[in-house]
């Protein structure tokens, strides 16, 4: 699969593009909408996804392995702010501040330029919240469809800016793992060390572990 070959062609679809950028100003394609315009996709997604980025914040507490089990049981929090607009939801996430690390600019369905996640950060971006393109199994999909021209490097250079709380390196060498990815973008990975047991996703009821990574997954994924 190459860039683009996901979206639907047409106006309506352009002017709901446009219009989810314009309610949120500043705002920029994420998530399983990013997916799509890098054909990381074959399915064409009734959500477009567009994140508008909160303002800094202090970093967050220290991790536990307790508080880590007790935010993964629960379900994962979804964005509310949703709307429709002729056939299209459009769901717009207050995502951290990233000072819009790894955005750019990719070509939509009528040649128009439009601000998005680059690839590196579009994979990370599923990992870390894989409620917004369908679960994870989507996920691993794109991981799939990104392997041949995804870098690893840039992968683990973005994250490590992204600088999140939670040990999201352990998913993402998962499914990269999981995708056939090389030994050497994993063993970058795995030298950032593993000091807890993590999640691959919130809520989910039956799991399996996998000691490679230290990492609860669905039992469908193991």
């Amino acid at each position: 699969m190459g860039p683009n070959r996901s979206i639907t062609k047409g106006p309506n679809q352009v002017d709901t593009i446009k219009l989810a950028l314009a309610f949120a100003p500043g705002s920029y394609l994420s998530h399983g909408t990013a997916a799509l315009l890098h054909g990381l996709s074959d399915e064409d997604a009734p959500i477009l996804y567009v994140n508008q980025e909160q303002s800094p914040k202090p970093s967050g507490s220290r991790l536990s392995q307790e508080a880590i089990d007790q935010a993964f049981q629960n379900r994962p929090r979804v964005s509310r702010y949703v709307f429709r607009f002729r056939n299209r939801k459009v769901c717009v996430i207050n995502g951290k501040y990233t000072d819009r690390l790894g955005v750019g600019v990719l070509q939509g369905p009528e040649g128009e330029q439009l601000p998005a996640t680059k690839l590196e950060r579009t994979l990370i971006d599923l990992a870390v919240r894989p409620q917004y393109s369908g679960g994870v199994q989507r996920v691993l999909d794109a991981y799939k469809a990104a392997r041949e021209r995804a870098s690893s490097r840039i992968i683990q250079a973005t994250l490590k800016k992204l600088d999140y709380v939670y040990p999201y390196h352990q998913a993402i060498g998962f499914y990269m793992w999981k995708a056939g990815y090389p030994n050497a973008a994993l063993a970058a990975l795995r030298k950032i060390g593993f000091q807890y047991d993590f999640y691959l996703a919130q809520g989910v009821k039956t799991l399996e572990y996998v000691s490679d990574w230290r990492l609860y997954v669905p039992r469908s994924l193991a």
